[in-house]
């Protein structure tokens, strides 16, 4: 294994740096423990009904990625749970609202009030409210009968978004015969953990290999960099490679150029 770089290699580095200026950022928000439990009033009909709170470990409809639980459905990164929801039951008629309280609105942060239909989240037309003096915001939706009601937040505006991964970029090296990617992370300290997940090759026909998700901590071999050795790859000339990298309370989406030729990435 070496990282030695030819002239050729530095070049190639130097775009890559380039084109990574390019990344859409998915942020992890972790919510303060303070936030006011969801609620439901009741507007019209049966004015009489009960409700639940729910951690989100018994939330229905949930699976694991990235140590938290998300909701299914969604593309993995994208979507996530506030940390409490709320069951309505004997609601046999009429109307009420949910409200749940998140905070990071003026960070980017928007998403939509959620109920499980036994198979899938139903998005609700939520409306969002900014609270005034306060950094939180107020999430509601009207409902119409028995649930599980949840709050589903995703990133609404990338460019409210921390830039913890300016700087961030991809390389390759190689190990025991085979081409692998890494990642420059220098900005993180060693030993952070790091999941890389492959997104897409451009051509798909010239590319072999790591089409999944795998984990490295930051420092492995280099200091500074995440060695991702499950990540081997062959190529049958040029590709373009978009793999997202997910460590340090943040996501980034970046490229690299690999093959014998570069690739033009699409404008637009």
């Amino acid at each position: 294994m070496k990282k030695g770089l030819s002239v050729l290699a530095v070049g190639m580095l130097v775009l890559s740096l380039l084109l990574s200026v390019q990344s859409t950022a998915k942020a992890v928000m972790i919510e303060p423990p303070s936030l006011p439990d969801p609620y439901v009033t009741p507007v019209s009909g049966d004015m009489e009904f009960n409700t639940e709170l729910l951690p989100v470990q018994q939330f229905p409809g949930a699976q694991d990625y990235n140590q938290m639980l998300v909701p299914v459905g969604f593309t993995l990164g994208q979507a996530q749970f506030l940390d409490t929801g709320v069951v309505v039951s004997g609601m046999d008629s009429g109307k009420a609202t949910v409200c749940f309280t998140f905070t990071g609105a003026s960070s980017g942060w928007g998403g939509k009030v959620g109920v499980w239909n036994g198979t899938k989240w139903v998005l609700l037309s939520t409306t969002i409210k900014n609270l005034e003096e306060s950094p939180n915001s107020l999430a509601c939706a009207p409902i119409t009968g028995n649930g599980t009601y949840v709050f589903i937040r995703y990133v609404a505006d990338t460019s409210l978004l921390p830039k913890c991964y300016s700087g961030w970029s991809l390389s390759t090296d190689s190990y025991e015969g085979g081409t692998y990617f890494y990642a420059h992370l220098h900005n993180l300290a060693d030993g952070t953990p790091a999941t890389l997940t492959f997104l897409s090759a451009v051509p798909a026909s010239n590319y072999y290999g790591f089409d999944g998700t795998t984990s490295e901590n930051v420092g492995n071999y280099l200091s500074g960099d995440a060695d991702f050795y499950d990540a081997t790859f062959e190529t049958d000339g040029p590709v373009l490679v978009t793999l997202r990298v997910t460590t340090g309370g943040c996501t980034a989406d970046l490229q690299i150029n690999v093959g014998t030729e570069l690739v033009e990435i699409p404008q637009g």
